[in-house]
């Protein structure tokens, strides 16, 4: 009799432990289904929306623009996807409509609204509230169930200059630069040289990495008033010649700027450009800085100069 009890209650123990196993595969199969279906490279267009405003961001040949062509940051776009993509949405927080309006997760209510296209066809939903520390409460726009996701709302900014390539106007392989009505300088096999005299290399070096790594802010308005007289900087580099125009806000203490090669007009730190728009005696080397009341740019050598000093041997 006792054995049979002891048979009886090991198979009990043995159908407790296969409902339990089973229960918590079952949990943890439940817990990685995503909140959304989607293959990150395969997505051609997003769009945010909210507080007003919105962003549109597209993808032609694996390259992130604004709707105007403007390129956008792709790697900053691509890793907001990729977080999307892995979200878990298993178990819904709430499905009511009161809920909805309450978490702002509805059509006339929300903190974000997010189109994503590919070549499946149109994802939309809403981001609304946070209920806690990097989760935020989501909803497809054709479903009740609401979710609470690993993300946040910051991670979609609305002001666009979030998105730009910040790196638009960068260059590579520079091998010449002049500024309007000032210096020109040349790599020569000889080194720079800065109106065909020997310049400061290192100076020149940061001019040249300044230009040839420059980072705009962000996209200019086209209120021009408080503008200095803008100078103009003809380069050429691996790709060509281009222009870079910059002029002074004096307002914002920033600079504009903008290029032949792309369109639109940029914000630049003031500090970037005064280390780009420099004199002539900071890129010349010490021993050939022209004397006090010579013109900028004058070749003209101290054995030359009938109002130099030589010192004989």
């Amino acid at each position: 009799m006792n054995g049979r009890l002891t048979l009886l209650g090991g198979l009990l123990l043995v159908q407790v432990l296969v409902i339990a196993v089973i229960a918590m595969l079952g949990r943890e199969s439940d817990d990685s289904a995503a909140f959304i279906s989607l293959d990150v490279a395969a997505v051609s267009s997003v769009r945010i929306e909210g507080e007003q405003r919105s962003v549109e961001l597209k993808r032609a040949d694996g390259r992130w623009s604004f709707g105007d062509g403007t390129p956008a940051d792709g790697k900053k776009i691509d890793a907001a996807l990729e977080k999307l993509s892995k979200a878990s949405g298993a178990w819904p927080v709430a499905t009511t409509a009161g809920a909805q309006t309450r978490f702002e997760v509805t059509e006339e209510q929300h903190q974000r609204k997010l189109t994503i296209t590919s070549a499946t066809g149109p994802i939309e939903f809403y981001l609304g509230t946070s209920p806690g520390y990097r989760r935020v409460h989501a909803r497809h726009a054709d479903k009740e169930e609401i979710y609470s996701i690993d993300f946040a709302n910051h991670e979609l900014p609305l002001d666009r200059d979030e998105w730009l390539d910040k790196t638009l106007l960068k260059s590579t392989d520079v091998t010449s630069i002049a500024l309007t009505n000032g210096w020109t300088l040349k790599r020569s096999e000889q080194g720079w040289l800065v109106n065909g005299q020997a310049a400061n290399a290192e100076a020149v070096q940061q001019l040249v990495d300044r230009i040839e790594g420059l980072r705009v802010m962000g996209f200019a308005g086209e209120d021009l008033e408080g503008l200095e007289p803008a100078r103009k900087l003809d380069i050429t580099d691996a790709a060509g010649s281009f222009q870079l125009t910059l002029a002074h806000d004096t307002k914002a203490d920033e600079y504009l700027v903008d290029s032949d090669r792309v369109e639109g007009r940029f914000t630049l730190a003031s500090y970037i450009a005064e280390q780009i728009l420099l004199d002539t005696t900071d890129l010349l080397a010490a021993d050939t800085q022209s004397a006090p009341g010579d013109e900028p740019g004058d070749t003209e050598s101290a054995e030359q100069s009938p109002d130099r000093e030589i010192t004989p041997g």
